[in-house]
């Protein structure tokens, strides 16, 4: 398992380690079912907006064809021609989705934002884009970018 929590000893799995990175893989691969991780929410798994499959699907059974379909058909869409909103329900299913990803270590330090319609969005990109207007100008000026160096803030000095 990736962190040795459980290790197979003959037949029979026996916890070995102290620490669990609660990303369920060996509840996934055990065979019995007899695994359960308890660090695991089981409410990220229940949607609004569709009924989720609640099985592991087996290593190696997963159909590749429709893997690859799915991966194939993706596509980035940057040119948004409507004002309707996005459905709260749908938004926050997304986000649930998106948490559920795997990370180096499991540790999945997520902030999500949802913003409820166009006007939000683009307020908040108004917000962000002046922070680093404002935070490019200061870091043009040298005598700051050094003063702040030698006061323990070397993140400007280049």
């Amino acid at each position: 398992m990736p962190s040795d929590t459980i290790t197979m000893k003959g037949k029979k799995a026996t916890v070995t380690g102290t620490e669990s990175l609660n990303c369920g893989h060996c509840a996934a691969v055990c065979p019995a079912a007899a695994v359960q991780v308890a660090g695991l929410n089981p409410a990220l798994s229940t949607f609004k907006t569709f009924q989720a499959r609640d099985a592991w699907l087996p290593h190696g059974q997963g159909n590749i064809q429709d893997l690859v379909q799915i991966m194939q058909s993706r596509r980035s869409c940057r040119n948004f021609h409507t004002e309707k909103p996005v459905p709260k329900d749908i938004l926050e299913d997304l986000v649930k989705i998106g948490v559920s990803a795997p990370s180096g270590s499991n540790c999945q330090q997520w902030t999500f934002t949802l913003l409820p319609h166009r006007n939000a969005v683009l307020e908040l990109a108004k917000l962000v884009g002046g922070f680093f207007e404002k935070l490019n100008r200061t870091a043009e000026k040298t005598w700051l970018r050094k003063g702040l160096k030698l006061v323990g803030k070397p993140e400007l000095d280049i």
